[in-house]
């Protein structure tokens, strides 16, 4: 018992540090786009240390077997999160590159539109 409450000491400790970690990150950002890609960091980091703390206290009270099931079950569940990072970020960029191509296409509509109206003034006043 001794052994668990040591190991949520020290669980306790690294969320302080995570906590930490994730305010100094949030505070030197400005753009909102970063904002919103710092929360979301900062909710992975947060599930990562409340898994690994719980996996610290429970290598600290249990039997080896629950010990390698729950090392297992933690490198699962981050490598889930990471292919949802993964999957956001691709989100994220098929967005940004479809807003640039539909602002392109704007722009060469509004020159062409432009130029066929300077031709058609051209036209008439010669």
């Amino acid at each position: 018992m001794l052994t668990f409450r040591m190991g949520l000491a020290a669980s306790a400790k690294k969320f302080e540090q995570k906590e930490t970690l994730c305010s100094a990150v949030s505070s030197s950002s400005s753009s909102s786009s970063t904002s919103s890609s710092l929360q979301l960091s900062s909710v992975i980091v947060t599930i990562v240390v409340v898994v690994v703390a719980a996996a610290e206290a429970v290598v600290a009270a249990a039997a080896p077997v629950v010990v390698v099931a729950v090392i297992v079950v933690a490198a699962l569940l981050l490598l889930l999160l990471l292919l949802l990072l993964v999957v956001v970020v691709v989100v994220v960029v098929v967005v940004v590159v479809v807003v640039v191509v539909v602002v392109v296409v704007l722009v060469i509509v509004v020159v062409v539109e432009v130029v066929v109206v300077v031709v058609v003034v051209v036209v008439v006043v010669v």
